[in-house]
Formats: C-alpha cells, sequence, structure tokens
C-alpha cells in the first residue's frame, strides 16, 4: 500500500525535526553564547547572551524553544543580525 507520510510544518512552511531538550539547550545556548550583551531599552538593561539563554531554558516550552531557535537561524540565513529579534523577546520576557 500506498501510504502518505504527515509531516508537521511550522508556520513557514518548513518541516519540524524533533529533537530532545537535551539538544534543544545545546543549541540555544551555542547560540546565544556568542553575545556578550543583550540590550533591555525598556528597563535601561543589558544582560549577556547565556543569562538569557538560562532564563529562556527555564520558562520556555520545548515548542517555544524550537521556535525562538527557528527564528534566530532564519534570521542569520537571511544576513541579518539576530541581535533585534532576542532583544526582542527579552522585553517580552519582562512582561
Amino acid at each position: 500500500m500506498n501510504e502518505e507520510k504527515n509531516l508537521s510544518v511550522t508556520g513557514m512552511g518548513m518541516p519540524i525535526i524533533e529533537i530532545g531538550q537535551e539538544m534543544r539547550v545545546k543549541i540555544l545556548m551555542s547560540e546565544l553564547e556568542r553575545y556578550k550583551r543583550i540590550k533591555v531599552p525598556t528597563i535601561n538593561h543589558s544582560m549577556s547572551g547565556e543569562e538569557l539563554a538560562d532564563w529562556l531554558i527555564e520558562i520556555c516550552s520545548p515548542q517555544e524553544l524550537d521556535e525562538i531557535i527557528f527564528m534566530i537561524r532564519l534570521a542569520r540565513s537571511r544576513g541579518s543580525k539576530a541581535k533585534s529579534i532576542l532583544e526582542t523577546i527579552a522585553i517580552a520576557l519582562l512582561r
């Protein structure tokens, strides 16, 4: 029989690759440790990329972490800087 396989897709039409929590943490840490300072302009504060990664790992669901990783990689693949995305995420976490 010819069975079709259904792939879950993200909003961008790209397949979701199932990864474990440990791998998610490693990816996020390696992405964010590149940033020494991430500004949070609404409270006139800055934090390191590692601090933000720890915070995200603590409060976000695995699906939310996947979305964050996807956004960072998508921005970088288009030649954009991910720092503005990270600043926006930090502001959103404070609200």
